[in-house]
């Protein structure tokens, strides 16, 4: 069992996220398993607990509390006079890819992780102050935005590994001044976001049902429309990954009927 001295202030906090100790002088064998000796931690739900240790297994938290040994063969962090916490999670960030498409009013078609900038360093300075989870954000230069991205802060790390598999993704509608900036972009007063917002919804719900009606010719609960069909089978719409982006809002969200 190797014992580390951790060579950071004892104001520093250390977080819960195996992305923050890339920072540390912790070696890469001990990135997965970990011991954090004599801290205080603060749990996040109302507790504190004292002098306490953590034990980490293949990147995650097995074991919290008060009473705990070290496992043989685990490098172990003495903490003593320090804090321990989980990571901060930044709900609204730019950082490593946050900008705009904003040649249009509805950039839904896009996606912030084709853009990730994996080695900005704002990254690092985040992962030194203990936010260990951003929620990039399009910027506010159109009323709708394009997909975002949930990260998770790895500094060294490839973009595809701050990609956290299985997130759902949103898109940032923007309303008032910041979209009606460009005088010669429609729209450019209030009421003219408001009616192409809700445009673009009747768009979707519309293409909506024309996919769902052409899936329905195929699995055999719609007949065909004409003598075409029938010796075909029917033709897919055309696809369109702006729409496709509306339709998903609409399904997550069970937006089902047109609004008006």
């Amino acid at each position: 069992m190797r014992i580390m001295p951790m060579r950071i202030s004892k104001t520093m906090v250390i977080c819960f996220s195996i992305s923050v100790m890339l920072l540390t002088a912790v070696p890469a064998s001990a990135q997965s398993d970990l011991f954090i000796s004599n801290a205080t931690i603060i749990t996040g739900t109302g507790q504190t607990i004292e002098n306490g240790s953590i034990l980490i297994r293949d990147g995650k938290i097995a074991r919290i509390g008060s009473n705990l040994s070290a496992p043989s063969g685990v490098d172990v962090i003495d903490a003593s006079g320090k804090y321990v916490m989980p990571g901060i999670i930044d709900l609204h960030s730019h950082m490593g890819g946050g900008g705009n498409e904003s040649t249009s009013q509805n950039s839904a078609m896009v996606d912030i992780s084709d853009q990730v900038v994996h080695d900005q360093y704002s990254f690092y300075t985040a992962l030194a102050g203990g936010v260990t989870t951003i929620h990039v954000l399009h910027g506010s230069a159109n009323n709708i935005g394009g997909r975002d991205e949930v990260l998770k802060l790895k500094w060294g790390r490839p973009a595809e590994e701050l990609l956290i598999p299985g997130n759902m993704e949103g898109v940032k509608f923007a309303l008032g001044e910041n979209p009606i900036r460009n005088a010669n972009r429609y729209p450019n007063t209030r009421m003219g976001q408001e009616f192409q917002i809700r445009s673009y919804f009747e768009q979707g719900a519309e293409y909506k049902r024309r996919w769902d009606a052409y899936e329905a010719k195929l699995a055999g609960t719609i007949p065909p429309a004409n003598d075409f069909e029938k010796e075909f089978g029917p033709i897919p719409p055309r696809k369109d990954l702006r729409m496709e982006t509306m339709k998903r809002i609409l399904v997550i969200n069970k937006v089902l009927k047109p609004i008006y």
